[in-house]
């Protein structure tokens, strides 16, 4: 760890809040930093936060995302210090009815998945979740939930939390087993056991299950890569129905999607959520939408407006971390027609409109969660249902085809 003085702590945080302002070469600087509260509050604020004579890099970690969300608060989940190498541990949990359950854990632990999580290091985790939630940014629950479950596998963030020593070497699970005893999972940090395995669908891979493709679209990315994508749909003109898969996809750029909007326009579409759509996953899901896609799944990881688009950083390599600002403030209105607005559009637009900043949020058309059964089990409910909806729905045409014959 590093040791800093007060005064050495204040230079990094003006130079960090100077980045986000005022940018660099690649943009303007963020559109709104000082639109809700201004630079006096937020030096109040860092004088506030500085009550102490020394510091370390996991203090300032959780100082500036303490004054982050202070200036910007639930507008903006793009903006933040983040550590450059992270160190995880092999363990991952769901949300289910207000409670924290393992899903994923290294093979040595296995008997343990499903398990209640009750303390960490022996803090109880209500308290952890409080320390967590003062420094996540979001404008949906669901982004929050992502980023907990996250952080609670993530060395440096929980070194960072007040009520864990910044220099600890080991982590202690506390967990409810199935014989309502409690029992512990340690991970030592230098020495952590085998990482559980993950399997995620190749970003554009398909499938063709009762004459419905399923087209898995996690990343908006690889343009090249989207257009053969297409061109290959185009062979098979037997299908009309199509299952979207957009669950996990955090962005990329937004423009990728057109070609396959293009092709869907006149076919039968079911567009798949979770919480972890995100950015530009969210664009995707709006163009799906304009196009008649029903949306199945959970809400998504973030508000249609909101500001995003980090085309740069700050690295402060002394101190491990990494800077992202917005640059953009994203804006879609009641035709979900986007415009973006840059620094001096930002403040000339909503200087005097500022209930337009209120979170704005496109909801399922059927809610479907995962529960921590079907995590464990590997069972795709969501997939599932949009099937059973192309079922229905083909039920209900073909009822419709033999009334209008029996009344003609």
């Amino acid at each position: 760890m590093i040791k800093l003085s007060k005064k050495e702590v204040e230079d990094y945080l003006i130079e960090i809040f100077d980045f986000i302002e005022n940018g660099d070469s690649k943009f303007k600087g963020h559109p709104g930093l000082y639109f809700f509260h201004t630079k006096k509050e937020l030096k109040e604020k860092m004088n506030e936060l500085l009550n102490k004579n020394e510091y370390d890099e996991f203090d300032i970690y959780y100082i500036t995302s303490l004054l982050i969300k202070f200036m910007l608060g639930r507008y903006d989940s793009h903006t933040k210090v983040s550590f450059k190498d992270n160190i995880y541990m092999p363990i991952d949990f769901t949300v289910e009815e207000n409670s924290l359950y393992i899903t994923k854990i290294t093979p040595i632990y296995k008997k343990l998945i499903g398990c209640k999580l009750l303390k960490i290091n022996n803090i109880d985790i209500q308290k952890i979740l409080y320390e967590l939630e003062e420094i996540i940014c979001y404008s949906t629950k669901e982004h929050l939930l992502v980023m907990i479950q996250s952080f609670l596998s993530d060395v440096n963030v929980l070194k960072s939390l007040p009520s864990i020593e910044n220099n600890t070497k080991e982590f202690i699970y506390t967990i409810l087993n199935d014989n309502n005893e409690k029992e512990n999972i340690t991970f030592n940090i230098n020495n952590l056991p085998e990482f559980y395995s993950v399997h995620f669908p190749e970003n554009y891979s398909t499938e063709v299950i009762n004459n419905c493709c399923i087209i898995h679209y996690n990343s908006c990315r690889d343009k090249d890569k989207m257009e053969h994508l297409v061109a290959k749909l185009k062979e098979d003109n037997n299908i009309k129905n199509y299952i979207i898969d957009l669950r996990y996809n955090g962005g990329g750029s937004s423009s990728v999607i057109k070609p396959l909007i293009k092709f869907l326009k006149d076919k039968n579409v079911v567009a798949l959520v979770n919480e972890y759509v995100f950015s530009s996953g969210r664009m995707a899901l709006v163009e799906l939408k304009k196009i008649g896609a029903y949306i199945i799944g959970t809400d998504i990881g973030t508000s249609l407006n909101c500001f995003g688009n980090c085309p740069s950083n700050l690295d402060i390599d002394k101190l491990n971390l990494r800077v992202t600002s917005s640059s953009t403030y994203w804006y879609y209105d009641k035709e979900f027609s986007l415009t973006g607005y840059e620094k001096d559009e930002f403040n000339t637009y909503f200087n005097n409109k500022k209930e337009l900043l209120e979170p704005v949020l496109l909801h399922p058309d059927k809610y479907v969660y995962l529960t921590r059964n079907d995590i464990i089990n590997n069972y795709d409910r969501q997939i599932a249902e949009a099937l059973n909806y192309f079922n229905n729905h083909i039920k209900r045409r073909n009822q419709l085809k033999i009334s209008f014959n029996v009344s003609s």
